[in-house]
Order: C-alpha cells, then structure tokens, then sequence
C-alpha cells in the first residue's frame, strides 16, 4: 500500500501566488491513488522556516506550490521532501491531476514560465518528465 502526503499553500481553494507567504496549507493523505484525508493547516503567523518545519512535522512527503524563494525551495529539499513549484490553478483540479500522473505543464504552468515557452506549439512535457524525486532537475 503506497501512502504519499501532499501539501499545497492555498488561497481561496487555489494555489497561493507565493509560497514564503502563504498563511493556509491544504494537506491531502493520498494511499493507493485515492484521497484518504484531507485536512487544512492554518500558518498564518508562522516564520517560512516555521512552516517547514510544520510540514516536515505532518510527514509531507511533496510539495506543489506556485511562486517559491530558492532559500525556501532549497530549505524545502534539504529536509527531504520533494517540491514542484510553478504549478498555478484549483487545488482540486491539480490534486486529481496528480493522482492521475498527468499533470502537465501547458495546462497548469504560472504564465511565462520557461517551460511553457520552451514547448509552445509542441508537446509539453509532464512535471514528473521534468523534476527528480527528490527537488528540481537543472537543464
């Protein structure tokens, strides 16, 4: 049985602009490609670190988040847990995506991502094609 947990920073049911900042966290426990809790974590006046701290604490195992400083992304990784920023849009709509391994950058990338301008008018690639488990892969 595969248990992952999931954490998005939120803002009105969608992914916050920025992550440093973000006050809520929406943390999804998925087990067998289904969601089997979901809870929201209130950080509202809690340093970055805090937060990481936090979510480390909850046993998250990713992160997918918008916007994020390198100093928090690098924080994010060196505590072991995997991140994928630059994703914008529904929480729902991307936590379904994600079960579904087909979250895709043409559908979910922040506008002007180099990603997005990478593939335009091609295929653009899956962010599991682009990201190691384990943080962000440099190309």
């Amino acid at each position: 049985m595969r248990t992952e947990i999931i954490a998005f920073p939120v803002y009105m049911k969608r992914i916050s602009p920025l992550f440093d900042v973000a006050g809520r966290f929406i943390i999804f426990v998925i087990s067998n490609n289904e969601i089997s809790q979901e809870h929201i974590l209130d950080s509202s006046y809690d340093s970055g670190i805090k937060k990481i701290e936090t979510l480390k604490h909850q046993k998250v195992n990713t992160i997918i988040c918008s916007a994020i400083s390198r100093i928090f992304a690098n924080l994010i990784i060196s505590n072991g847990m995997n991140l994928i920023p630059g994703v914008v849009g529904s929480v729902d709509e991307v936590i379904e995506d994600y079960i579904n391994n087909n979250l895709r950058i043409d559908k979910y990338a922040m506008p002007g991502c180099r990603w997005r301008r990478k593939f335009r008018g091609g295929l653009c690639p899956y962010y599991n094609e682009i990201f190691f488990d384990n943080g962000i892969k440099r190309r």
